[in-house]
C-alpha cells in the first residue's frame, strides 16, 4: 500500500477495498494506515472497526483473536533482494545459515517464520511499513526483505535500477 499525495490510502488493497464496501451499502468510511501489528489490538481495542488489509494472513491464532472474512486474496511469501544475493537465499533457513540481516514488518508472518527458521534475533530488523523496509535495504541496514509477493513486487519495482548491479 502506498499514500496519494493527499495522504489518503491508495493502491490495489485500498481500492479493492472501497469497491467491497461500497458493495455492501458503506459509503462513508475513514481509514488510517498502522503497522501490520496493529492491526488486530485496533479492533481488538475498538480503536477500529474492522481492518482491511491483502497482507493480513488468516492464521489459527490470529483466528482466536478476531473474526475473518472470506479471503479476497492468496499470497505467498517473498524476498526483496540485491542482485549479489539472487541464487544464494531462496528460504528462511539460508538467511539464517548465512546470517543474513533480514528486514520484517512487525508481528507479520515474515518475523514468526524468521524465528522458527533460525535467524538470530540480533538478525531480524523490524520496520513499520514497506518505504520504510526499502530504505533500510538500500541502505544497507538489511541484506533483504521479506514480505508477501504482491507487496514485494510492488517494493521491487519502486526500487527501479538500485538492485540490477
Amino acid at each position: 500500500m502506498k499514500l496519494d499525495s493527499d495522504g489518503s490510502p491508495a493502491g490495489l488493497g485500498p481500492e479493492r477495498d472501497k469497491a467491497i464496501l461500497q458493495e455492501v451499502g458503506v459509503t462513508k468510511f475513514t481509514g488510517q494506515m498502522m503497522e501490520y501489528g496493529a492491526m488486530i489490538p485496533a479492533i481488538q481495542s475498538k480503536r477500529a472497526t474492522l481492518s482491511l488489509s491483502g497482507a493480513l494472513f488468516i492464521r489459527p491464532e490470529r483466528c482466536q483473536a478476531v473474526i475473518f472474512s472470506n479471503p479476497v486474496s492468496c499470497e505467498g511469501e517473498a524476498f526483496v533482494l540485491p542482485a549479489s544475493l539472487v541464487g544464494k537465499v531462496s528460504s528462511y533457513k539460508d538467511v539464517a545459515e548465512q546470517s543474513l540481516r533480514i528486514g520484517v514488518c512487525g508481528g507479520c508472518t515474515q518475523q514468526k517464520l524468521s524465528i522458527s527458521a533460525g535467524v538470530k534475533a540480533g538478525n531480524i530488523v523490524i520496520f513499520p511499513d514497506g518505504t520504510s523496509g526499502m530504505k533500510l535495504l538500500a541502505d544497507k541496514r538489511i541484506d533483504l526483505l521479506a514480505h508477501d509477493t504482491a507487496t514485494a513486487a510492488d517494493l521491487q519495482k519502486r526500487l527501479g535500477d538500485l538492485f540490477l548491479t
